[in-house]
């Protein structure tokens, strides 16, 4: 009779990579979405297209069996990273546009000696930002009527920034 062959060793699929993408790549896009985090959601992207290229890597030499986890992971790291990116361009380039006018603000504010003066500086950065973004001001009048605002008074009667800022003429 003969003897049973030995049993063959089998290695257990090496799986952990291609899941360790998916997750890694969930995350770090969640986190370029919430904005304020992107610059960990851009880090965590290329750490998963790096587990991602290595479980793709391991389901080519038959070591695993997950290679659909292993593309997504890749794909979302990789979505991530370029996401990352466009929000640093686009950040980066508002933040620099306004870092004059937020030095002058801080100047001045510093140098007010009264509410009323710092009420003045306020309103100016107001205007500022809103003559250069080409949009109204929060809560205030919209820039073509931004002239008319002065840090004490209220706008002088017109109907159209009236119309504009919503504000109502009192009668007198």
């Amino acid at each position: 009779m003969r003897e049973p062959a030995p049993p063959m060793l089998r290695l257990a699929p090496r799986n952990g990579a291609g899941v360790a993408a998916l997750a890694i790549g969930l995350v770090a896009l969640t986190l370029v979405l919430t904005v304020m985090l992107f610059p960990v959601g851009g880090l965590l992207g290329v750490v998963a297209m790096l587990l991602g290229m290595v479980g793709i890597g391991r389901t080519a030499r038959w070591r695993a069996f997950n290679r659909g986890q292993a593309v997504a992971g890749l794909l979302l790291g990789a979505l991530a990273l370029l996401l990352s990116g466009v929000l640093a361009l686009r950040l980066d380039g508002s933040v620099s546009q306004r870092a004059g006018d937020l030095a002058r603000l801080d100047r001045c504010l510093f140098t007010s000696g009264s509410s009323r003066a710092a009420a003045g500086c306020a309103a100016s950065f107001a205007r500022r930002v809103a003559t250069t973004t080409g949009s109204g001001e929060a809560g205030g009048p919209s820039s073509r009527c931004a002239r008319r605002w002065s840090a004490t008074a209220p706008p002088r009667s017109s109907s159209r920034c009236e119309r504009s800022s919503g504000r109502r003429e009192r009668p007198g």
